[in-house]
């Protein structure tokens, strides 16, 4: 059995609940959303905001950013564990 955590669909809609998230930069040059110790690509723009999905296969946790990477809504329902990241003196990060 997989790991399974936070099953609702959540929406934050006044400014006050909006959380930040934060784009890291891989040493390969490559781009990522960090939100919980979670990664996530960038999927696709939708109108304002951009849609962020987990960066692992089959995992369907996504999350709706704006520009401005304030998370606007989020569906943060993994059946593994958070990514181990190591982030280097210049800022850069390395997959664990």
């Amino acid at each position: 059995m997989g790991l399974r955590l936070l099953s609702k669909m959540q929406s934050f809609h006044s400014p006050s609940r909006r959380y930040s998230c934060e784009l890291i930069t891989f040493n390969t040059g490559k781009q990522a959303l960090l939100y919980n110790g979670y990664l996530y690509y960038r999927h696709y723009k939708a109108r304002t905001m951009v849609r962020w999905s987990c960066t692992t296969t089959k995992c369907r946790a996504y999350l709706y950013v704006s520009e401005d990477l304030k998370i606007q809504r989020v569906f943060h329902e993994h059946f593994h564990g958070p990514r181990k990241l190591h982030k280097t003196s210049n800022g850069l990060y390395f997959k664990i």
